[in-house]
Order: structure tokens, then C-alpha cells, then sequence
């Protein structure tokens, strides 16, 4: 990667991203003010817009925070793992679930029953039910985000007593998170750790993941098609199709998005609809288009090359695991909001911990 191409390119994406949340909203049906969907599409790309402003500003090995930067998100998940598990232990959300009747959480409760899975509410469950772990990210998705995020910054903590404690810590609120989604990104951790270690095959891996989230769609009608006993799966295939289908195919929606989000919570706040996008790539196409997509792939690309940059051979290791565990479980959900948080970190990180020169 030439570094004279860097400061440019990241300065066009940023204004290019700000201008393709502009075109976005202009695209979507006028449900909604302008700025508000504004402000809200662009609080979703947030961590984008930041990762590529570092890039901009100083894109040489000259940033001397990222050991800081880990340290401050280390504690601040320590503190929401802890919660989490005291959520659990106590079987409450212990925070306001609602603010004049707007909900904060997603499916907080999970159904031991007959028919087991996430609910927002416990009407007629009973006392057959568990609390997710959620602490105050609202979902025990984004809560394990966050969780296996930090799992694998603690590679970089050098007393053995608190980097053990820590990931004991995070490991047990990953798995009190009682979420499918974040067990897989766990287990394909592990599993790549002691796989995935030579960097052409990391690579390899990388290209397979991101040419699985192009099929998943056409993928996942074809597994739903064998069984019909995955409620949750067939859920996930049913939306991706439903939004693909009925999505604004004209060039302008086509290239810069149509604020996807503003349609999604009209349509479950007004009218109860239950079917969402949960893959993350394609929630890009809706949200902000193949430009937008062009610009966070740059992202990802970008931060997975800067791995190659930290001297620390077993921290390059387990950042790529991470990265690449985390592109491939973005095929079951869209947690676009927390996906730039490693990316920044993984930047910032490597700017200060150089291997060579860049």
C-alpha cells in the first residue's frame, strides 16, 4: 500500500460517504424529516467516518494512542460484561427498557418453553424464560460485538493475572449473551486461532468470506429449502429476499443507498413488521449503496493490510482471526454501528506498534 495514496483516497471517501448519506436519504420514501434521518444514518456509519478521518489527518506511523485507545474499550467492556452477567444472574434488565414507548432493547428475554427463542416482552411467558446479557447496548448481539472485540484486545495485556481474568470475564458474558450469532463468531475464533496461521491463508480465508456474503442470499433459500425446521434461519433468508426483492431499483437507490432504516422502523413500529435485513452487506446496498459499499470495504481492506504493520507476531494473528470472524458472522446480522469499532482500533494500534515501515 503506497502511504502518498492514503491521505487522498481517505479524504475523498469521507466526503464521499457524507454525500452518499445525503443522496440516501433523499432516496427514501418521505416518511420521516430529513435531518433526523440524517443524523440517524449518519450516527450508524459513525466509526466509518472517524477510521477514515485518522487516515486523512495523519495516515504515518506517527499516532502514539492506540494502546490507550484499546485500554479505554477493555474497560469500558469489563464494566458492561459485568453488568451483562448480573442481568443475568438476576434474570432483570436493570435499566428503563422503554423511554415514553420507545423500546431501548432488542429481544432482552429468552423463552425456555416449548418454543424457545428472543422476545421483547414476557406476556404470558411465565417464569420460563432467562435475561440476555445485553449491559447498555441494548442487544445481546451488540453486547457480544462488543465482548469478542475485547476478547481479542486482551492479547496485548502483559500481566497474565488480569489478562486471564479479563478473558474469563468476557467469555462468560459471550456465552450468557444466549445469542447464536456471537457463539459462532466465538467458536470461529478458537477455531481460526489455531488454524489460520500463515498470512496467505489468512488472505485466502478473507476472499472466501466476503464471496460467501455476496451468495448468502441465494445460499440460505437453498439451505431453507432442505429443512424448515430453523424458524430463526428461515426468518433471516425470508427478509433478505423480501427487501431485495421489493427494494427501489433506480440507478440513483441502486448507487447511493435509500436509508433503509428509516423504511425498517416505520414498517415495525407502525405497522408490526417483523421481517429485517440481517445480513450486513446487503443492508449496505439499502442503506447506502454500491458507492457506500465500495467506501467500507476500503475500510476493511485498509485495516486488515494495517495488521501486517504490528510487530507483535500473536497480536497480527489474533486481530485477523477477529476481523475475519467477524466479516463472516455479518452474514447472519447487520451490526454495521459496531463493525468500525475493531477497524479503528486495529488503525490505531498499528500506527503506534510498527513492524516496518510503511
Amino acid at each position: 500500500m503506497k502511504r502518498v495514496r492514503v491521505k487522498p483516497i481517505a479524504g475523498a471517501f469521507t466526503i464521499g460517504l457524507l454525500i452518499v448519506c445525503i443522496l440516501s436519504v433523499r432516496n427514501q420514501p418521505n416518511y420521516m424529516s430529513f435531518f433526523s434521518s440524517l443524523s440517524s444514518l449518519i450516527n450508524r456509519y459513525f466509526s466509518f467516518f472517524v477510521f477514515l478521518l485518522c487516515l486523512f489527518v495523519n495516515p504515518t506511523n506517527k499516532i502514539k494512542y492506540g494502546t490507550r485507545a484499546v485500554s479505554l474499550c477493555l474497560g469500558f467492556s469489563l464494566v458492561q460484561a459485568i453488568i451483562g452477567i448480573l442481568q443475568f444472574v438476576f434474570k432483570s434488565v436493570i435499566f428503563p427498557t422503554q423511554i415514553n414507548g420507545i423500546s431501548l432493547v432488542v429481544s432482552p428475554y429468552y423463552v425456555t418453553g416449548d418454543n424457545p427463542g428472543g422476545t421483547g416482552s414476557l406476556d404470558g411467558v411465565g417464569t420460563q424464560y432467562l435475561v440476555r446479557a445485553t449491559g447498555l447496548t441494548g442487544a445481546g448481539l451488540y453486547l457480544g460485538i462488543v465482548l469478542l472485540v475485547s476478547l481479542a484486545l486482551t492479547c496485548i495485556i502483559k500481566n497474565r493475572s488480569l489478562r486471564v481474568m479479563c478473558q474469563f470475564v468476557f467469555l462468560v458474558a459471550i456465552i450468557l449473551t444466549i445469542t447464536i450469532t456471537v457463539w459462532i463468531g466465538l467458536a470461529s475464533m478458537m477455531t481460526l486461532y489455531f488454524v489460520l496461521r500463515k498470512k496467505a491463508i489468512s488472505n485466502s480465508a478473507l476472499g472466501i468470506i466476503l464471496g460467501v456474503n455476496v451468495v448468502w442470499p441465494w445460499l440460505g433459500e437453498f439451505l431453507a429449502g432442505i429443512s424448515q425446521s430453523f424458524g430463526t434461519l428461515n426468518s433471516r433468508f425470508r427478509g433478505i429476499t423480501y427487501y431485495l426483492t421489493n427494494m427501489n431499483r433506480g440507478i440513483s437507490s441502486l448507487l447511493f443507498g435509500q436509508n433503509f432504516i428509516t423504511f425498517w422502523i416505520l414498517k415495525s413500529t407502525n405497522e408490526h413488521f417483523t421481517l429485517t435485513m440481517d445480513n450486513t452487506l446487503y443492508a449496505w446496498l439499502l442503506n447506502v449503496g454500491i458507492v457506500g459499499i465500495v467506501i467500507c470495504c476500503y475500510c476493511i481492506f485498509v485495516a486488515y493490510m494495517k495488521i501486517q504493520y504490528i510487530s507483535d507476531s500473536k497480536v497480527r494473528i489474533i486481530f485477523r482471526v477477529l476481523l475475519i470472524s467477524l466479516l463472516l458472522i455479518a452474514n447472519a446480522n447487520d451490526f454495521t454501528r459496531y463493525l468500525g469499532l475493531p477497524l479503528l482500533l486495529f488503525l490505531l494500534y498499528s500506527l503506534e506498534k510498527p513492524a516496518k515501515s510503511d
